[in-house]
């Protein structure tokens, strides 16, 4: 799990935030994965994730998580209609705005941005800080690692995830990092 989220981090330092996103945006498929009897997720394990591990002060809701999810993963859109939100637009780092941005109006990720934020028009535009988003969304990754780390599912399902493997994966490769 480290790898993939040492490479969400990379990606946002050179400025790879599509890359960043979408990672990010996996992410919770990939924890329930893990955490799976069957090594298999679906959106009702996904939105159950993001209730779980994205609470408030995180402004999306877990069904506008899977819609953004299913939208920039598998068609290349911020969402997948219909939505809450006219359209979902990602700031880069270093934009004005760290936190979240409905309307034009500056939303931090805290109690008092949401209560803002519940009062924005529906299908207003929803404006995100790439790498505030990815980096709540990580962190919401490494506490439910540390919880559940020791899980079963989790310890028999963990070899199966991609991996950066540095020297060898026998029998196909000796001596060369790949990635399986």
């Amino acid at each position: 799990m480290t790898v993939i989220l040492d490479e969400i981090r990379k990606a946002l330092k050179a400025n790879l935030c599509y890359l960043a996103v979408t990672s990010s945006l996996s992410l919770p498929d990939i924890c329930c994965a893990l955490a799976s009897p069957d090594g298999e997720t679906n959106g009702d394990k996904y939105k159950a994730w993001c209730r779980e591990w994205l609470k408030p002060p995180f402004p999306l809701t877990d069904v506008d998580m899977w819609k953004l999810r299913s939208g920039v993963v598998h068609q290349g859109i911020f969402g997948h209609p219909p939505n809450r939100y006219s359209r979902v637009i990602f700031t880069l780092p270093g934009s004005p705005g760290q936190g979240v941005l409905v309307s034009g109006t500056h939303v931090d990720f805290n109690p008092e941005g949401l209560r803002e934020m519940a009062t924005a028009k529906r299908r207003d535009p929803l404006i995100l800080n790439s790498g505030t988003f990815c980096e709540t969304t990580m962190d919401a990754v490494f506490k439910w690692h540390s919880a559940n780390r020791n899980d079963p599912h989790v310890l028999a399902n963990m070899p199966c995830l991609i991996q950066l493997r540095r020297r060898r994966i026998k029998p196909y490769y000796d001596n060369y990092p790949v990635i399986a």
